[in-house]
């Protein structure tokens, strides 16, 4: 089943989350997770989007660049699914200059649209939904890296603004 439901979440300097399943309610304006301070944080637990009929459903994932650097600043290794068939279409929305590292599966059928920083598919054996399914990754000014290994899903990627696409070898 699915377990507390969050609007907010801020995790500050190294913040870990690990347990029961986290359903992200989308029916108030603009959920979203802040990574801050001057450590990385993770996420281990399931994410689950949901939205109960709700017109516009976005997911924030505002994070700052803690490390200083291109390497990870939020470590995302929980599977992210769809609360049921019919709310399928939370949009995640990537903002803030830091790196969002995916270390999970990425089962979620609404778009990513990545606007700063970077979104990383981080480890090998991350698997994507259905291919048949149309997700798409919009990069508005951001960046998308898959490291070496990473399997490939047909999945649509938009380029706009200033962005770019990096593979490891």
């Amino acid at each position: 089943g699915v377990g507390s439901s969050l609007h907010y979440l801020v995790l500050r300097d190294g913040a870990h989350v690990l347990g029961n399943p986290m359903r992200i309610n989308t029916r108030v304006l603009y959920p979203y997770f802040a990574v801050c301070g001057n450590e990385p944080s993770s996420f281990d637990s399931p994410l689950v989007l949901t939205g109960a009929g709700a017109v516009n459903r976005e997911f924030q994932l505002r994070v700052a660049n803690v490390t200083g650097d291109d390497k990870g600043d939020f470590f995302l290794n929980g599977r992210i699914t769809d609360f049921n068939a019919t709310l399928t279409n939370t949009v995640i929305r990537k903002l803030g200059a830091g790196t969002v590292q995916m270390g999970g599966e990425a089962r979620h059928h609404g778009p990513v649209r990545i606007e700063a920083g970077a979104w990383r598919l981080g480890k090998s054996g991350v698997t994507c939904a259905n291919p048949a399914i149309p997700t798409v990754i919009s990069l508005c000014g951001g960046k998308l890296v898959a490291a070496a290994g990473t399997p490939s899903a047909s999945r649509l990627i938009e380029m706009l603004v200033q962005s770019a696409v990096m593979f490891a070898v």
